[in-house]
């Protein structure tokens, strides 16, 4: 999941569309002409990290067990 998140340099080869663009993809279009606009990129770049967040918080248990099982032999 997370790595077709992060995806950038693929995507930004190959669509031509704006509306089909990936989430990095598109936060790399807040990038202007004289610098970076840092309120807006900001703004989207938190929108961006929430349901990666969200995700984690529910399945949280899940990956504590996980990682804790890893190192049991039995």
């Amino acid at each position: 999941f997370l790595a077709q998140w992060d995806n950038f340099l693929w995507p930004l080869v190959i669509l031509q569309s704006p509306e089909l663009y990936t989430v990095p993809v598109a936060l790399a279009q807040f990038r202007g002409r004289l610098g970076i606009d840092v309120g807006p990129t900001a703004a989207a770049s938190i929108l961006a990290v929430l349901p990666v967040l969200v995700i984690y918080i529910f399945a949280q248990k899940k990956f504590v067990e996980g990682i804790a099982l890893t190192g049991m032999k039995g």
